[in-house]
């Protein structure tokens, strides 16, 4: 990691960004979302599929790359930030749910 904004891939900052905005807390002065402007939505999806190209060649248990393939998923899915513990109990419960549905159980949802 460097503070150089140079030496970052931009997805980095483009995700912050629009994390920081959206779920940040301001423990002085203005809101997040009075100091960030909202980003247009394609350009967040273009830094979540970039972030997951970066994962895929960077995390090679896949760990993190499937926090992150579940964090943007919910992102494009609900339109929300979710941190990874919450990522993850959310990715739980829909395939919960999928399996409920193959299995043709009554009040699952596919």
């Amino acid at each position: 990691m460097s503070y150089d904004p140079g030496e970052e891939p931009r997805f980095w900052f483009v995700l912050d960004v629009a994390i920081g905005r959206s779920a940040g807390r301001a423990l002085a002065g203005p809101a997040p979302a009075d100091v960030f402007a909202e980003l247009p939505a394609p350009l967040v999806r273009a830094a979540l599929q970039q972030s997951l190209d970066w994962f895929a060649a960077n995390d090679p248990r896949g760990g993190q790359a499937a926090l992150a393939a579940t964090r943007s998923w919910a992102w494009v899915e609900e339109g929300r930030w979710l941190a990874k513990r919450p990522a993850a109990l959310w990715l739980t419960s829909r395939a919960g749910s999928a399996l409920a549905a193959a299995d043709g159980r009554p009040g699952a949802s596919a």
